[in-house]
């Protein structure tokens, strides 16, 4: 099936390009969800008049994602759980709760802007992307737990971590200046003699 895309959508084209999707993901997701057109000649031309329209819709929804994304940087969802010793999950986190909780912290995100490889399965730190347009994404750490203190624990292992890293970067730029010094040094006493 030929589509006119009437926004960005994630591995397939931009707006206004026209592709071939399969039957399916066509009419079951494209079209109903006013992502597309079927590329017929009527419809062309109905895109070529209303491009400007759909140009300010896209951009509305961009505006409005950069501002869930501008609330969400730098966001932590803790989330206590039942657990083994081992820090096994008793069952597993999904996208489905990781979108209630959000909706529970105030944030509207749903479910469909959550990008998770696979359920979380064990205790941990957990960086989880959210993309609530295509062009607009950011990550939120998600801290998963079997207790208050554990939780606690492991956000300040975290920021142990995120300040080893930053020292440690700090000192290969040092060390880099140092190095460019002692090269422009040796430079300028061979050119001397």
């Amino acid at each position: 099936m030929r589509v006119i895309l009437l926004e960005r959508v994630r591995n397939l084209g931009n707006m206004g390009e026209e592709v071939t999707v399969k039957d399916g993901f066509g009419r079951n997701y494209l079209l109903p969800k006013s992502k597309a057109l079927r590329a017929t000649e009527a419809n062309k031309e109905l895109f070529a008049k209303k491009k400007a329209e759909y140009e300010i819709k896209n951009s509305d929804k961009k505006t409005v994602a950069e501002k869930q994304v501008e609330a969400l940087r730098g966001f932590v969802l803790e989330i206590v759980a039942a657990a083994q010793t081992n820090g096994k999950l008793y069952g597993s986190i999904t996208v489905r709760d990781l979108a209630h909780q959000l909706h529970d912290k105030k944030q509207d995100i749903q479910r469909a802007h959550i990008i998770m490889p696979k359920p979380i399965t064990e205790t941990g730190v957990y960086s989880i992307r959210i993309l609530p347009h295509p062009e607009v994404s950011t990550d939120i750490t998600v801290v998963v737990g079997s207790t208050q203190e554990e939780l606690n624990v492991l956000q300040k292992g975290t920021s142990e971590e995120e300040e080893t890293q930053k020292e440690v970067e700090i000192s290969i730029e040092q060390n880099e200046k140092k190095s460019k010094t002692k090269k422009t040094e040796e430079v300028e006493s061979v050119e001397t003699d």
